[in-house]
């Protein structure tokens, strides 16, 4: 509003002023015509103006002059004094104009001014806020360094705590390990003092060797001896011995062996063999005869030993006893001992006629490896991996799924006959196998399970010359799985005979045939005989990647499975060689190992059939 009112009055003062000046400049034009009337007008107003009235020419002409002098004079002196006051009306307006104008200016800086308050308040009010955000944080983190500080010491009087109990712990550990070696000791004492005994017993007991020799002289003389003892296992019995029977021709007896309720068979897996044509029950031809069940618990067993026992938790045994148990007790005197899951690839009734098995007696097949153990040093014995020059010459370690043994004690009155007899015959040896197995706390940690148990055996009985491993490494069947990964599966430890000859596929742990399961165990491929970094490499993965293993055509080398020696050497394959990759050869399906492997898959179908149409209950 005042605004408005000043700008009014400028503009009033502008217009006065410019017509003040226009009023002089007008005066100034009209003074020669205006002065006779205003002479006119003071001789009408007063009485002496007579004498300039017209007619009194001297009076006229003397006043005329000075009069009008006088006019002008005094307009010039109006016109200078409103044109003054007019400029100086002028230099007052700008100077108001001016000061309108710095009043704006002040104006906006303090509505300026006003805004940055207005910011800075608001800073202020979001800083108070932080500073009490910040404050509430601070007090939680008093809080929590208080809480941490109260932990700190607990942990430092928990600490100081497990200090003590550490210290009480080693206290206990070091009395412990001092009685774990005192009880060591006393087991290498026991062991120690239980194989003198032994040996002085055998060397002593003349009566022991003639009960045995009339026992050996009522057995048949030669058979094959299964251990089974749960379900998986009495199927894979199943599927070799039918396999045995149906497809290699095989007339050697068989004997399922089990160890007590614990591992019985069952009267459904023995009603099943009868049905399937394979059990010697009563009124099968005499040919038929080859399949039996006998429970070693009810056997008589050695006095002079120590018993199976103890056994697990879930009342089986400890280790490979029952395995032990069945070669020792098995009802011939010239045994094949096979695993369950052990598969024949061929009659293996011929490997009795080897000339090595007739010179030796027993015929062990080998594991890939040859690793170290400490068992021969704490026997007393020569330790075979003592040379490690000779690396090479190191004997592979017994791979037992399978293995021939002459059992029989031979007699005879002429001294030199008959100590060749006792060479060849080796009852002494199972009492040394017995021995060792039945002290596993000794034994099983120093060795791998029961695979040194056999050369360590041989050698307390004074036989480490007749310990014969057949002189072929084993090799590997695999499955091709088409996979990018592990494409082919390790399915079974293939063994060789001493002929060259491909013999039994002993199925691994994994790859068994699963009563529960309807999956087939065939396989592709065959490696070569494979032992040291190659054996390795297999049972790292159990198998073998695409870029370890390469696929060697028939057409490149045509494999003769009854001689894979020969076909290896023959196209160039040195089973010395450790490098990658790994030849593999395909197994034809007409091949006797395709051929075998069918048989095995038929034979268990049957037996899935049966089981899933609840005609067989398999424990």
């Amino acid at each position: 509003m005042r605004v408005g009112i000043r700008a009014g009055a400028g503009t009033w003062a502008a217009a006065l002023s410019v017509a003040l000046v226009c009023s002089v400049l007008l005066v100034g034009s009209i003074a020669p015509q205006w002065r006779p009337l205003q002479e006119h007008a003071v001789g009408t107003r007063h009485p002496s103006a007579a004498s300039s009235l017209p007619g009194n020419t001297s009076t006229d002409a003397a006043a005329a002059a000075p009069t009008q002098g006088t006019s002008n004079s005094h307009v010039g002196d109006v016109g200078a004094g409103v044109f003054a006051e007019a400029t100086e009306l002028q230099e007052q307006e700008q100077r108001r104009q001016e000061a309108e104008a710095e009043l704006e200016a002040a104006r906006q800086r303090a509505a300026k001014l006003l805004q940055e308050q207005s910011r800075v308040q608001g800073e202020l009010s979001a800083a108070k806020r932080q500073l009490g955000e910040l404050e509430t944080e601070e007090e939680k983190l008093r809080k929590q360094l208080l809480e941490v500080e109260a932990s700190r010491k607990q942990l430092e009087e928990e600490n100081q705590a497990l200090h003590s109990q550490q210290s009480q712990l080693q206290h206990e550990v070091g009395q412990l390990k001092g009685q774990v070696d005192t009880h060591w000791n006393d087991i290498l004492s026991a062991t120690t003092a239980d194989k003198d005994a032994l040996k002085k017993y055998l060397e002593s007991h003349p009566e022991w060797l003639q009960q045995r020799r009339e026992e050996m002289q009522s057995l048949p003389q030669r058979g094959i001896v299964i251990a089974a003892a749960d379900a998986a296992l009495n199927a894979n019995a199943f599927v070799n011995i039918y396999l045995l029977r149906h497809h290699l021709g095989c007339a050697l007896p068989i004997t399922i062996m089990y160890w007590g309720e614990e591992e019985h068979v069952g009267n459904s897996l023995i009603n099943f063999f009868s049905a399937s044509g394979l059990y010697s029950g009563a009124g099968r031809p005499e040919h038929q005869l080859s399949v039996s069940f006998v429970d070693s618990s009810k056997l008589t067993l050695p006095l002079h030993q120590r018993p199976l026992a103890p056994r697990r938790l879930d009342g089986r045994f400890y280790g490979w006893k029952p395995k032990i148990a069945t070669i020792y007790t098995a009802p011939y005197q010239e045994i094949l001992f096979l695993d369950a899951d052990s598969m024949p690839l061929m009659d293996p009734t011929s490997l009795f006629d080897w000339p090595d098995y007739a010179a030796e007696g027993n015929i062990i097949f080998p594991e890939h490896h040859k690793k170290e153990v400490e068992l021969f040093r704490h026997l007393g014995l020569h330790n075979p991996w003592a040379d490690d020059s000779k690396k090479a010459e190191w004997p592979l370690v017994a791979e037992s799924g399978q293995l021939l043994l002459n059992r029989h004690v031979w007699t005879c009155s002429q001294q030199g006959i008959r100590d060749t007899f006792l060479l060849l015959a080796h009852a002494d040896v199972l009492e040394w196998l017995w021995f060792l197995n039945t002290h596993d706390e000794f034994t099983y940690r120093l060795a791998h399970g029961d695979k040194d148990t056999f050369l360590a055996a041989f050698d307390l009985a004074g036989k480490r010359d007749s310990y014969y491993l057949s002189p072929h490494p084993s090799a590997d069947g695999l499955k091709d799985t088409g996979s990018e990964g592990l494409r082919y599966y390790k399915h079974a430890l293939v063994q060789l005979a001493p002929n060259g000859s491909v013999m039994f596929a002993h199925r691994v742990w994994f790859n068994k045939y699963d009563p529960a399961k309807d999956d087939l165990r065939s396989f592709d491929y065959l490696t070569v005989e494979t032992s040291g970094g190659r054996a390795d490499v297999i049972r790292e993965h159990w198998g073998l990647l695409p870029s370890q293993a390469r696929v060697v055509p028939l057409s490149e080398c045509s494999m003769n499975f009854v001689d894979m020696p020969g076909s290896q050497k023959a196209c160039g394959f040195d089973p010395a060689d450790e490098s990658l990759p790994i030849p593999i050869f395909p197994v034809p399906e007409a091949s006797y190992i395709g051929r075998a492997l069918q048989g095995g898959d038929a034979a268990f179908k049957l037996l899935r059939g049966a089981s899933t149409s609840g005609k067989l209950a398999l424990n």
